[in-house]
């Protein structure tokens, strides 16, 4: 352990010396020009070159209430007025062949879609019953929650109960049902 500390401080010391070898002995050249002017000649140059801004205050204007807005339904006075001109440019031809590849990436999306629900579907069937009665199971349960909001929803409106207090009051029936279920 001393031995590598021994060289290492063989090494730093080596490099101090190279440090110190490689120093030039003379300050660096000082420039003959100086790339700003002085402060004091700044300010000067500048109070030279634009006159002080002055504010000058006119008379003041009244301007009187904005007359009613025209409101025009457009049964009214038809006859009175010109058909209206269309602000719609008519589509290009690069607008027609964007509609119709987006129509198309449209249609091919869909297709993927369901070629992959059929190919679910397939691999569900080798799987068995227990991959369809899992999804039946879970369809059930999120269609059985939306009913349940909705009936709180209903018993909120008729019976002005909190909605904290009609769903408490409906997990406690559940509660109810899963003990007696469970006996």
């Amino acid at each position: 352990m001393d031995s590598i500390l021994s060289l290492i401080q063989e090494f730093k010391e080596l490099r101090r010396s190279r440090r110190r070898a490689y120093r030039p002995q003379s300050p660096p050249p000082e420039p003959e020009y100086f790339p700003y002017p002085p402060l004091d000649n700044r300010t000067q140059l500048r109070s030279a070159r634009a006159p002080k801004k002055t504010v000058r205050w006119g008379p003041v204007m009244e301007m009187g209430p904005l007359p009613p807005a025209r409101y025009y339904t457009p049964g009214s006075h038809v006859s009175d007025r010109r058909p209206v001109k269309s602000i719609l440019k008519p589509p290009t031809r690069l607008d027609q062949e964007m509609f119709r590849h987006n129509m198309w990436r449209m249609v091919g999306m869909a297709d993927e879609r369901l070629e992959f629900t059929y190919q679910c579907i397939g691999d569900m069937r080798n799987m068995g019953n227990s991959a369809l009665d899992f999804i039946m199971k879970c369809e059930e349960h999120s269609v059985r929650n939306e009913l349940t909001r909705k009936v709180l929803e209903t018993a909120y409106q008729l019976n002005e109960l909190s909605l904290e207090e009609a769903y408490s009051r409906s997990l406690q029936h559940t509660r109810l049902r899963r003990r007696r279920t469970s006996r």
